[in-house]
């Protein structure tokens, strides 16, 4: 997935500004500043930054639905780290934001309002994993420190 865009004019070969890219917002190079032209434009892709993007489908449990129902499924959108994190048949506990996707094509084929649903995932734990941490007698020492400390609710929140 494209996180900034640089564009070159296909006319004069001038490299544009950078562009952030959001899915929600539609991209309007405008002109190039060396020779006025409004287009076309070519993607300079060794310049161009790019971001670790993946999509899988989460579903029900099916020992948990009940007989005879499909489990239900929705896309999840997985980004930086969480990409290759997961495979096929774990359970996760997931935290993310539940997006509505507009597709104005659809729409305007089915002359009736239909909407996509995803989940960016925020944070993923796959069920069954254990992390062992060690603790430093340094660390220890910290948190033991930190317990003492009259002041350690004000120090929370002001980190906040």
């Amino acid at each position: 997935e494209v996180k900034r865009l640089l564009l070159r004019c296909a006319k004069c070969n001038f490299l544009t500004t950078p562009f952030d890219v959001e899915a929600d917002k539609e991209l309007k190079p405008g002109s190039c500043v060396e020779c006025q032209s409004k287009g076309p434009w070519r993607v300079d892709r060794v310049k161009t930054l790019y971001r670790n993007h993946q999509r899988i489908t989460i579903q029900e449990s099916p020992g948990t639905v009940e007989p005879g129902k499909m489990p239900r499924s929705k896309d999840v959108v997985l980004t930086g780290d969480q990409v290759d994190s997961v495979r096929p048949g774990d359970e996760l506990q997931l935290t993310g934001i539940y997006r509505c996707l507009y597709d104005a094509a659809t729409n305007a084929r089915t002359c009736f309002p239909v909407y996509k649903t995803e989940i960016m995932a925020i944070h993923l734990h796959r069920k069954g994993d254990v992390k062992l941490i060690e603790l430093t007698e340094d660390k220890v020492q910290q948190i033991n420190d930190l317990r003492r400390d009259p002041n350690l609710r004000e120090r929370i929140i002001c980190s906040m």
